[in-house]
C-alpha cells in the first residue's frame, strides 16, 4: 500500500501523483494541511508531529509497505525511490 500525504499547491505533490498514476500505481493521497499550513484535523496533527520528529521538511511524504512487507518512507518528489517501487510492484 502506498500513501501519499500532501497539501494544497504543492509541485512535488503533484509530481508524485503523475509519477504514480502515469505507472498505473495504486495510491491513497491524503491531503494533511489546509492552504494556510494548519493541520486538517486530529489525524493530520499527529501525522505532522511524526513527519517532524522523522526530520521531514517537505511535502509530499511518501508511505509505503510493499507486497513482500518490506517499508520505506520519505519526503519530497524522489523518482529514483518511486522507480525502486515501481519496479518491486509492476509484473515483468
Amino acid at each position: 500500500m502506498i500513501y501519499v500525504y500532501g497539501k494544497e499547491h504543492c509541485p512535488a505533490c503533484r509530481q508524485t501523483e503523475m509519477f504514480l498514476n502515469r505507472n498505473a500505481i495504486q495510491y491513497v493521497y491524503k491531503k494533511v494541511v489546509d492552504d494556510n499550513g494548519n493541520p486538517l484535523d486530529d489525524e493530520a496533527t499527529k501525522l505532522i508531529t511524526y513527519f517532524k520528529q522523522r526530520g521531514y521538511k517537505q511535502f509530499p511524504v511518501v508511505n509505503i509497505t510493499r507486497p513482500d512487507g518490506s517499508k520505506d518512507e520519505w519526503s519530497g518528489f524522489r523518482p529514483d525511490k518511486l522507480k525502486q517501487t515501481v519496479d518491486l510492484v509492476v509484473d515483468k
